[in-house]
């Protein structure tokens, strides 16, 4: 396990043992298998040996890991040692998962609900009140562009649909990944996407969103699969669909091409929300469309600063017949 400096995490926080309860009893396997989408799995098993690695200091995968064992104290250590590592994010994932694992081993029986309640009362960490990432202005999305679509391989047609999509549409990385090749329908400008909690919805790409796709499906060829995959050279296609560590490096590996500074694919889905809401678009709306359950969380995504704020408060301006 690594920290913020990419350094070993260091010595166990925790004198446990490696446990063996037998696929059906174990605590880590049984959480896993409540995730339906493939992403959400690889999130959570990845965090899951965060915190086995952390506690253990390295010596205990999250398999082998005695989650029922874990006291309050116990979790409290780790808490802690997950802040001296992780920014409050990456820590209040880990937070979450580990409520999780604990809520399991209640279901398992293997502690009764007291201990569960009683593992499971510890405190996010506190995130600064500074908003997190930043939005793409529009000559820098008109370069990324220009730059990625000027490319004649598989990979750069592939890349530059991705690119489309998460800016147009306002896509997650893993809802890109999880697309198939039967959720794009370019004759009605409609795509099919699978949110967070299973939650489907429909994006409605632009016609220069459309014509990037239509690109790619071209290249891609028309065999079932999915959407997005990694162009061969022997094929236009393999099997094997795109990782969402491959959409974040193609957005900074174009993001270089183009001269840009550093940006995320998170950062391509706040420019959609907040230009939208530039443009003057339902707030209501963007809500659905960025598929968020509360438009609170749709607020925070809004970069739109003092000069929208101020061009809204001089809507109310009042006439006082002064001269």
């Amino acid at each position: 396990m690594r920290d913020k400096q990419g350094k070993p995490s260091g010595c166990a926080l925790l004198d446990v043992a490696p446990h063996n309860l037998g696929d059906d009893r174990n605590p880590a396997l049984v959480h896993l298998a409540n995730f339906d989408r493939a992403a959400s799995r690889n999130t959570v098993r990845w965090t899951l040996e965060r915190i086995a690695r952390v506690a253990s200091g390295g010596q205990i995968h999250a398999n082998e890991f005695p989650w029922h064992e874990l006291g309050f104290e116990h979790v409290v250590a780790i808490r802690a040692k997950l802040a001296e590592l992780y920014e409050p994010a990456g820590c209040n994932l880990c937070l979450s998962v580990l409520r999780g694992v604990i809520r399991t081993c209640w279901r398992l029986e293997l502690i009764d609900s007291e201990e569960r309640d009683r593992r499971s009362d510890i405190r996010r960490v506190r995130e600064s009140s500074l908003l997190r990432g930043r939005v793409l202005e529009r000559e820098e999305l008109t370069k990324l562009m220009h730059v990625a679509l000027a490319g004649e391989t598989a990979t750069a047609i592939r890349d530059a649909a991705i690119l489309a999509l998460l800016y147009g549409c306002g896509l997650r990385r893993g809802e890109v990944c999880s697309l198939e090749l039967s959720d794009l329908s370019l004759r009605a400008a409609t795509l099919t996407v699978r949110g967070k909690g299973g939650r489907a919805r429909h994006a409605f790409p632009s016609e220069s969103t459309r014509a990037a796709l239509q690109r790619w499906v071209e290249a891609r060829g028309e065999m079932p699969g999915p959407l997005f995959c990694a162009p061969a050279a022997a094929s236009p296609c393999e099997p094997a669909r795109i990782s969402e560590r491959s959409v974040y490096e193609l957005c900074k590996r174009w993001g270089t091409a183009a001269g840009l500074e550093p940006f995320t694919p998170h950062d391509l889905r706040r420019s959609f929300v907040t230009e939208l809401l530039y443009r003057g678009a339902d707030p209501l709306t963007v809500q659905a469309l960025a598929g968020h359950a509360m438009l609170q969380t749709t607020g925070r995504y809004d970069r739109r600063g003092d000069e929208s704020l101020r061009t809204a408060a001089g809507l109310l301006d009042m006439d006082t017949g002064a001269s």
